[in-house]
């Protein structure tokens, strides 16, 4: 909301897109300090923590993989070489949004991504009457990369708060991710098979 009000007030202002945002996120922290009476010491050894900046660099070099990724249009080409080696679409709308979601770990970016070039790809092929099981089955696939993803903050962080070792983690998590996705794909034939 705030990202559209400073294009309204500043129109002329070239900004990033995640501007309103970042604003949000240093007012949410002034208030956080305010209200739980935080003292400038408190705020320095905050500021003074390591684990903090280590934090900061990984959000940013996610984000900037993002931009390269999406800058690129590897997806498309990913896509395209997937199409030449008479992949079924289905097939493709599975593993585009998984690898997006688990090369960058978010959910956003495999949105943003595989779906520009998954959408004209299932109308081409003539399915655009399935676009809504289509749509189910990239969401779960993206989501499923999303949770399997090394570069998942919450994944991270989590993992370093808990001290748990990634590998034990992985044990946990990839049978559920499996799970989900077999359902998905199950939910997705089952709908079309409904469909036609």
């Amino acid at each position: 909301m705030l990202g559209f009000i400073l294009s309204l007030t500043m129109p002329t202002w070239v900004k990033p897109i995640e501007t309103g945002l970042i604003i949000c996120l240093f007012v949410a922290t002034a208030w956080v300090f305010r209200t739980n009476k935080f003292v400038i010491h408190d705020i320095i050894r905050i500021l003074k923590d390591p684990d903090l900046y280590t934090m900061m660099f990984m959000i940013f070099s996610i984000l900037a993989f993002k931009k390269s990724l999406e800058g690129s249009g590897a997806v498309g080409l990913i896509a395209g070489e997937l199409l030449a080696l008479n992949i079924p679409v289905v097939f493709i709308a599975v593993l585009l949004p998984f690898i997006v979601g688990l090369i960058t770990g978010i959910s956003v970016a495999f949105v943003g991504i595989s779906l520009p070039v998954l959408i004209p790809l299932i109308a081409s092929a003539g399915q655009g009457t399935l676009i809504i099981p289509f749509m189910m089955l990239i969401m779960i696939s993206g989501f499923c990369g999303v949770l399997l993803s090394p570069l998942h903050l919450c994944f991270i962080l989590s993992n370093r708060y808990f001290m748990a070792p990634m590998a034990d983690a992985y044990k946990v998590l990839t049978p559920l991710a499996l799970i989900l996705l077999t359902l998905g794909l199950s939910a997705f034939y089952f709908t079309v098979y409904m469909i036609s």
